[in-house]
């Protein structure tokens, strides 16, 4: 399947606003794949597909993933939001037609990060969080610019801002820390002094 017609069957699935946030994604990601050597085309690929199950519904996403063994941790069941992300990597390969496994981890670990992700699934990560039309951090133009020279220093930054942000919310159920995350945080907070 061509990227085009994957393109016109997610914007049948998506949101306007979130097709928006879909197209600046991608836009970032091709700038980033351009500075990392990273192939332009799977970069945009991986990013036009990150959100596409996000509106699938709570129970059709842990019928998704029980149905292809992939475990929902109770945090998961407790935020079905999280589960977009596994959910996405399924439905691009059934419906979008990915045999990319390197895309589909992309896809699967856009919101929580992993322990040593690739280039693609860095990039991937950090083009979600700081697409032009992201608002939510006072600090986000100072990560689009250190995401041009240091990409595992932004992750660190991205991942120290959102354990932080979730913390601060702890008492907060649907506000808890992904261990995904914080396996992640742990992984990359070294990369903070570079």
């Amino acid at each position: 399947m061509k990227d085009k017609k994957r393109f016109e069957i997610l914007c049948k699935n998506l949101k306007p606003k979130r097709i928006t946030h879909t197209e600046g994604v991608m836009e970032y990601a091709v700038m980033l794949s351009k500075i990392y050597g990273v192939d332009e085309k799977r970069a945009r690929r991986a990013a036009m597909l990150h959100d596409c199950a996000k509106y699938v519904s709570t129970e059709d996403k842990i019928k998704l993933c029980n149905d292809h063994n992939i475990e929902v941790t109770n945090i998961e069941r407790n935020n079905p939001e999280l589960l977009h992300a596994k959910a996405g990597a399924i439905l691009a390969k059934e419906i979008y037609e990915v045999d990319d496994e390197e895309i589909l981890s992309a896809i699967t670990y856009h919101t929580t990060g992993k322990p040593d992700m690739t280039m693609l699934e860095k990039i991937i990560f950090v083009s979600d969080y700081l697409e032009k039309g992201r608002t939510h951090s006072p600090r986000l133009d100072e990560y689009r610019e250190v995401s041009k020279v240091n990409l595992d220093k932004c992750v660190a930054l991205i991942l120290e801002e959102t354990c932080i942000y979730l913390k601060e919310r702890e008492n907060n159920q649907l506000k808890a820390i992904d261990p995904m995350t914080k396996m992640s945080y742990e992984y990359y907070k070294i990369h903070l002094n570079d």
